[in-house]
């Protein structure tokens, strides 16, 4: 599977980058292909594309009219040994729904551009410990909970943040940084107070921020 991830990733870098305003990834899919590609759980019965069965059951449950979807997560996979964004057995809409649905309701979407991908990434993993951090970023009282405080805080930061980088061209890649910095601390204190639940993940996770690191580099300094 490492091949197709490799190509899914390559091909998106050079999408994103053409893509962009300022530098700036404008299309989320940019992070359902990288979340999906990183994804490092095996695709089985019960686990397809970084979906469980208990977060599709608890998903499909708030979709309404569900007879159009499947039941069970192993119906998504036709062949688990293939990469879900080339050959679902359903239509790939559906896993960007349930995706979209779940990042937007982290407010993935909310922060500024430039900081979209790292985070939704960073809350698919930690959930309200991510949150925890983007409130740290904006200086707003880090309780988890993105409520109208945070909310005010980050379409100010947001705001702060288009302004400064009109001016000094470095700034979203120094704020990046920052915030990636702080993503790696949360996953180095999951360790330590929990090492049985979290230690066979570390590597798998700073692997995961160094291919992300590396993939936005370029998007934000226009630099190859």
């Amino acid at each position: 599977m490492t091949k197709p991830i490799v190509i899914v990733c390559s091909v998106f870098a050079v999408y994103a980058i053409l893509t962009s305003y300022n530098g700036v990834p404008i299309d989320h899919d940019h992070a359902l292909v990288f979340i999906i590609a990183h994804d490092e759980s095996v695709n089985d019965a019960n686990n397809y594309a970084g979906i469980t069965q208990k977060k599709w059951e608890i998903w499909r449950s708030k979709q309404g009219d569900i007879r159009h979807l499947p039941r069970y997560v192993r119906e998504l996979a036709g062949d688990s040994k293939l990469n879900p964004l080339k050959a679902p057995k359903v239509d790939i809409t559906i896993i960007k729904r349930y995706y979209y649905d779940t990042l937007g309701r982290w407010y993935a979407w909310d922060i500024h551009p430039a900081l979209q991908l790292i985070y939704a990434d960073f809350v698919t993993l930690v959930g309200r410990e991510a949150v925890k951090e983007v409130q740290k970023l904006v200086g707003v009282e880090a309780d988890g909970q993105w409520g109208m405080g945070t909310a005010d805080a980050v379409r100010a930061f947001n705001a702060d943040f288009e302004a400064e980088r009109s001016q000094n061209p470095d700034y979203a890649w120094k704020v990046f940084l920052q915030f990636d910095a702080q993503k790696r601390a949360v996953f180095q204190s999951l360790v330590k107070e929990n090492p049985e639940k979290y230690a066979d993940r570390l590597q798998k996770w700073l692997k995961r921020s160094d291919a992300l690191k590396t993939y936005m580099q370029p998007v934000l300094t226009r630099k190859k």
